[in-house]
Order: C-alpha cells, then structure tokens, then sequence
C-alpha cells in the first residue's frame, strides 16, 4: 500500500509545480486553491500539500508536504500528522525545480535539515523527511539593500 501511496503521489502532479509558474498555470494543474493570502496559495493534491510563494507574478518559493496518512492521538482530539518524504522523493522534488539542475548538497552540521544549491548557485533548497522548500536566489536576497556604489 505504502509503495502505491508514493508511486501515486510521484506521478499525479505533485512533482509538476515548477519555479517561475504563473498562477494560471499552477490552477490547471491544481484546480482552485484552499487557501490564498497576500503572496502564498495553498493547494492540496491527493492528500499533499504545496504552498507556493509568488513574487513578481511567478512562483519564485514552493514548499511540498507529504499526504497526512498517520492519526494520533493526543489529549482526547485526532490529528492527522504528515507522512514522510523518503530519499527518493526527495531528489525527484529537486531535480524537477528547476528541470535538469544539478543540486549538491551542502554540508551541515547535523540534524533533520538537508541544505542543497544548484550548482550554477541560482536555486537553494532545504529539506527533512516533512518538506521540501525551494526557491530562487532572487526571492530569497529580494529584501536586502543593492550595494552602495562608489
């Protein structure tokens, strides 16, 4: 069962969202979103999630959780709680964002979390068996001061 979970979740559109997508192109592959703030829309597909961050009227950030398949219980209330990400989903999420990058991962000093930049050092990633961000150099320095000239 677990194997058809990933092997569905690899091939029905999850993996499709793409850095530099417009929100025209992210509905027909998504359908409507659940959620829509100033800059971020939330979809849900096949019991994952994507929340893409727009900038400039391209998605510029998109964040991949995995379907919601375990209940837990705590302190009398069900929840659902995020499956995981294996190595393998991992990867194919980075090597379809952007399509053909080279990633390499980057060393850290433990932990959960994965650092990864493409080699041409456009795109940064991080992820962990619960997410899978990317995004672009640009959206991430969009907020920092240009260089004062001299």
């Amino acid at each position: 069962m677990k194997a058809i979970t990933l092997l569905s979740f690899l091939l029905t559109g999850i993996t499709q969202a793409r850095l530099g997508d417009t929100r025209t192109e992210l509905e027909l592959r998504y359908g409507e979103p659940v959620k829509v703030t100033d800059t971020t829309i939330t979809y849900e597909k096949n019991g994952g999630q994507i929340n893409v961050v727009m900038w400039k009227e391209r998605c510029h950030c998109i964040m991949f959780h995995p379907e919601r398949k375990r209940r837990v219980q705590m302190e009398g209330i069900t929840i659902k709680v995020a499956g995981d990400f294996k190595e393998q989903e991992i990867l194919h999420l980075l090597s379809n964002n952007p399509k053909g990058a080279k990633w390499l991962e980057e060393k850290t000093s433990g932990g959960s979390l994965r650092k990864f930049t493409t080699a041409d050092k456009k795109f940064e990633a991080n992820a962990s068996n619960n997410h899978v961000m990317i995004q672009t150099v640009a959206f991430k320095n969009r907020n920092k001061e240009p260089a004062e000239v001299k």
